[in-house]
C-alpha cells in the first residue's frame, strides 16, 4: 500500500514499510535496522491501522500532522490513515521541503 515515514518532534526518524521492502529500506544510510519497523497484514484490519499503532508504540500520542501532498498518496489511502487516528490531524505539507 505505501511506506509511511514518521519524523518525531525530537528529530528521530522511524520508517514503516512492507516486508518486500525491507532489503531496499536497509540499504538506505539514513535508517538504522531499529528505525525500520515492517506493517503487519492483518486479515481483516486496515493497513492503515499500522502508521497508528506505530506512532502509538513510538510514544507519540499528540500534535499529529500528516503529509498528504505527495506523489503516491492516493485520496482513498489518505483518507483511511486519517480515520484511524483518534484526533484531528494537522496538515505536515510543509513540514519537510
Amino acid at each position: 500500500m505505501f511506506q509511511c515515514l514518521i519524523l518525531g518532534a525530537d528529530g528521530k526518524l522511524n520508517l514503516l514499510t512492507r516486508k518486500p521492502d525491507l532489503r531496499q529500506a536497509q540499504q538506505t544510510p539514513t535508517f538504522s535496522d531499529e528505525q525500520i519497523h515492517i506493517w503487519k497484514d492483518v486479515k481483516g484490519l486496515s493497513h492503515s491501522s499500522n502508521p497508528r499503532a506505530l506512532v502509538s508504540q513510538l510514544g507519540y500520542d499528540r500534535n499529529i500532522a500528516m503529509e498528504a501532498k505527495t506523489p503516491g498518496l492516493t485520496f482513498f489511502n489518505g483518507q483511511r490513515v486519517v480515520e484511524v487516528f483518534d484526533q484531528t490531524l494537522m496538515n505536515g505539507d510543509s513540514i519537510i521541503s
